[in-house]
């Protein structure tokens, strides 16, 4: 945590806090169950899975969406 500190002043929890808080039940459920992901999800190499879009059409949501998923795969 100093680290994240030393790196910025926001306040991270509290922003993860709030954008879940906002997310919609069911959003980006979609995406968990596209092919790329499950291949991804599954590869031993842990290559980086790039999610790129606009500014506000929901990446940090959706990141917040499959991190779970992350704790099982690395």
């Amino acid at each position: 945590m100093k680290i994240l500190g030393w790196l910025s002043s926001i306040p991270h929890h509290e922003k993860q806090t709030d954008t879940l808080r906002r997310r919609h039940e069911n959003t980006g459920m979609w995406f968990l169950e596209l092919a790329e992901f499950q291949d991804w999800l599954k590869n031993d190499t842990k290559n980086i899975l790039w999610c790129k879009g606009d500014p506000g059409v929901g990446k940090t949501i959706l990141a917040y969406v499959f991190n779970p998923f992350l704790g099982r795969s690395l």
